[in-house]
């Protein structure tokens, strides 16, 4: 399994329709994965006030010719779409049910274009909202002279799979004020069965100058932010960044430690965290 990591922004968009409100969705992070001879493109927007995350995942038939396709949910279909609106568990998510994808170039791990609709269904039967797809459209292509960060992010969960460890963190800078790092966690296959797992991490930038940081669920610029998305979405209630940057190299290190408590979830804790970052993606 090969993956390709893109931060060009908008590289997948659509007009979402979910119980009676209309969101412009507009990729800030998107991936390409090559698995079971499938190009898996994963697009994720980040909207903050507050933080949350929307992701749109399309699985199409590597090699596969132009032309139109069909978005019915049928199994051996050439072309899938899965959507997860923010806070969304993996039991929530929502799938294809009728719509059509229409590719405009061959499909590849290199480069995926093509138009969309789609009506989608929840995979839970007591969620009754369908989510209407317009005007989607995917312009996905490997940039090999995109600027990319280089670096290891990783520490211990209690979780079923312990183990976190992101060899690909991308950072940079995003609005409204915060130094931004992504983490995928490598291990895609968890013996748990868990979805992907993902970590942001948000440092304000007025407070690089400093030398640690606590983290809340506050955005008021004070504190850093984690969220941590392993089957649920979780934000980060208490812990600590201890990190240096380096402005002239675009170098953060440090260690982070974090925990979740609250609601409706058992007490997630993330420990002997550390980081190692250079380079800022490009935006």
């Amino acid at each position: 399994m090969k993956t390709i990591n893109n931060t060009l922004a908008g590289q997948v968009s659509a007009n979402i329709e979910l119980g009676g409100s209309i969101h412009p969705f507009v990729s800030t992070y998107t991936s390409a994965t090559l698995k079971d001879h499938h190009v898996v493109i994963k697009a994720s927007q980040a909207v903050f006030s507050p933080f949350r995350i929307y992701t749109v995942e399309l699985k199409i038939a590597n090699g596969a010719e132009p032309g139109p396709y069909p978005l019915d949910g049928k199994p051996g279909n050439t072309v899938g779409l899965a959507y997860d609106p923010p806070t969304t568990v993996q039991l929530d998510s929502y799938r294809d049910i009728e719509g059509e994808f229409t590719l405009t170039e061959t499909a590849s791990e290199q480069q995926v274009n093509g138009t969309f609709y789609c009506t989608a269904r929840s995979l839970n039967p007591e969620i009754r909202d369908l989510a209407t797809f317009t005007e989607g459209k995917v312009s996905f292509r490997s940039e090999t002279s995109q600027r990319q960060s280089t670096g290891y992010l990783r520490g211990t969960l209690n979780l079923p799979t312990p183990d976190f460890s992101s060899s690909k963190p991308h950072m940079s800078f995003t609005e409204p004020g915060f130094l931004q790092v992504v983490a995928n966690d490598d291990n895609d296959d968890n013996d748990d069965k868990n979805a992907p797992r993902h970590l942001w991490l948000h440092i304000p930038t007025s407070k690089l100058g400093e030398k640690t940081l606590p983290i809340s669920p506050s955005e008021d610029g004070d504190t850093a932010v984690v969220t941590l998305i392993a089957k649920v979405f979780y934000r980060a209630t208490s812990g600590t960044v201890n990190f240096t940057y380096d402005e002239h190299l675009k170098k953060l290190t440090g260690t982070l430690n974090f925990s979740v408590s609250g609601p409706g979830h058992d007490d997630v804790v993330f420990s002997d965290g550390s980081f190692e970052i250079t380079g800022l993606s490009e935006a």
